[in-house]
């Protein structure tokens, strides 16, 4: 972007034309007097200031531009940081998820090796009274 300034300044190309003009259909050259060969350079010279004035806007465009880059880079870059944070949380999440289903499975066979019960609820120990049995 800041190979555009200078250049944004410069003068414009200079134009260089040669024209021919002949009465005639045949290549002759000072026959008739209408014929001529004309030769010319031009360039472009803008009113002062206008150069400069065209230097500081393609600098302020360019700066525009370095700007948006940068921007975008930082929304680019948040938004991976915000992707990365929401996948570190999901895979907590199923961790925490995948210890409780462990605990779980192994909660009813813990209960019934307190109780001395088997998975269905019928005692297995002969001094469990119905009445006071918790599990049926």
């Amino acid at each position: 972007m800041l190979e555009r300034t200078p250049q944004a300044g410069a003068l414009p190309d200079p134009a260089i034309t040669v024209r021919y003009h002949n009465e005639d259909w045949g290549v002759t050259y000072g026959d008739s007097d209408f014929s001529f060969l004309e030769v010319g350079v031009e360039q472009e010279l803008p009113f002062w200031g206008k150069r400069a004035l065209r230097r500081n806007l393609a600098a302020r465009e360019a700066d525009r531009e370095r700007a948006m880059r940068d921007m975008t880079a930082l929304l680019v870059a948040a938004r991976v940081g915000t992707r990365y944070a929401e996948l570190v949380a999901l895979e907590r999440t199923d961790l925490a998820l995948t210890e409780s289903a462990a605990v779980l499975d192994e909660g009813p066979q813990q209960i019934a090796d307190t109780c001395g019960c088997s998975e269905n609820g019928v005692a297995q120990r002969p001094q469990a009274q119905r009445g006071t049995h918790r599990c049926n």
